[in-house]
C-alpha cells in the first residue's frame, strides 16, 4: 500500500484566523477560507488522534485532545489556521516535514472543548 492511499483517507477544509475589533475594542476571531487567498483551503489527509487532557481555562474545566493530520500535499499552514474535519474543529500548532523530501507532511493539532485556544 502507497503513502498516498494512506494518506487519502478525509478531507479537511483549512481556514484562517482573520481578526477585527467589535466597539469596546475585544478580538473577535473569524475564521474563514477567504483568509487564506492564494493558499489551499483543502486538504486530503489522515488525522490519527492522540492523547487527551483536561486542562481548567477561562475558569472553566476543559478537555484538550492532541491528534495529528498526515498528508503528501504541503497544507501551507500555521498556526494561525485550523482545520475543519468532518463537524470537528482542530487548531493548528505545528507542520513539519518528516523526511526533508517535501513528499510527506505532518501537521500537529490540538482541539479543545470549548473551541478556546
Amino acid at each position: 500500500m502507497s503513502l498516498a492511499s494512506l494518506c487519502s483517507i478525509s478531507t479537511a477544509t483549512i481556514k484562517r484566523n482573520v481578526s477585527t475589533s467589535d466597539a469596546s475594542m475585544g478580538q473577535i476571531r473569524n475564521y474563514t477560507t477567504a483568509g487564506r487567498g492564494s493558499l489551499p483551503t483543502s486538504s486530503t489527509g489522515r488525522l490519527v488522534l492522540g492523547a487527551s487532557s483536561r486542562r481548567f481555562a477561562y475558569e472553566m474545566h476543559d478537555t484538550q485532545n492532541h491528534a495529528n493530520w498526515y498528508t503528501t500535499t504541503d497544507p501551507q499552514v500555521d498556526n494561525s489556521d485550523i482545520l475543519v474535519i468532518g463537524n470537528d474543529t482542530y487548531f493548528v500548532q505545528a507542520v513539519n516535514d518528516p523526511d526533508l523530501l517535501n513528499r510527506f507532511w505532518c501537521v500537529n493539532l490540538d482541539q479543545f472543548g470549548r473551541q478556546l485556544q
